[in-house]
């Protein structure tokens, strides 16, 4: 047995354990929202299995919180939109591929009330992390985290560097020594806790 929280590295793979496969299989709809302690921020990472039982019973694991708005994916539903499986937010309808976290457009709901006709993606959204499962039915997730990059500035945009002088009467870029960047839009929700305050955007009239 493998008691959740316990690191497993060998010619297998590594990872914290987080569960059973029998636990995910009893879950509704397949989907079981985990903390994965061992995070390179030292905050737990919500993160979400999946059980995908039209593709043979693999497992994968995602950020656990919607990239839109932090809603809690385990209350998902999960829908076939072009021979894709993805999760539908139980909060604004977002949906989410649980192989590639791309966001995917072209649901029924986008077809009525956008007008999209063909299934496209916009792009990784919601960040994924590798799994395994063991003989014993024991679940492994290593997280794919979110890296240091001095090249980017605040809003995780690339800094382009520009002459000392600055280039076409612009001020020179800026220069910050240690920025922890949200590179993928499900970054900002990832540490967040039932119990802890939602974040909230307020729009001034």
């Amino acid at each position: 047995n493998c008691p959740r929280g316990i690191l497993a590295w060998g010619m297998d793979g590594g990872g914290e354990c987080v569960g059973k496969i029998s636990e995910l299989a009893k879950a509704k709809n397949g989907l079981l929202r985990v903390e994965v302690s061992q995070s390179r921020s030292k905050i737990p990472r919500q993160v979400l299995l999946v059980l995908d039982k039209k593709d043979g019973g693999n497992v994968y694991a995602l950020d656990g919180r919607c990239f839109h708005a932090g809603a809690p994916l385990e209350l998902s539903d999960i829908e076939d939109i072009g021979g894709r499986s993805c999760l539908r937010c139980p909060m604004h309808s977002y949906r989410i591929d649980i192989k590639t976290g791309e966001h995917i457009l072209g649901g029924a709901n986008d077809k009525k009330k956008h007008g999209i006709k063909k299934v496209k993606s916009r792009g990784m959204c919601q960040r994924t992390h590798n799994v395994r499962v063991d003989s014993q039915g024991n679940i492994y997730v290593e997280l794919d985290e979110p890296k240091r990059d001095k090249s980017k500035d605040k809003t995780g945009l690339s800094v382009i560097q520009k002459n000392d002088d600055g280039a076409d009467g612009q001020q020179p870029a800026q220069k910050f020594d240690s920025i922890e960047t949200f590179e993928i839009a499900s970054d900002r929700y990832a540490t967040t806790r039932d119990e802890d305050p939602p974040k909230t955007i307020t729009f001034t009239f």
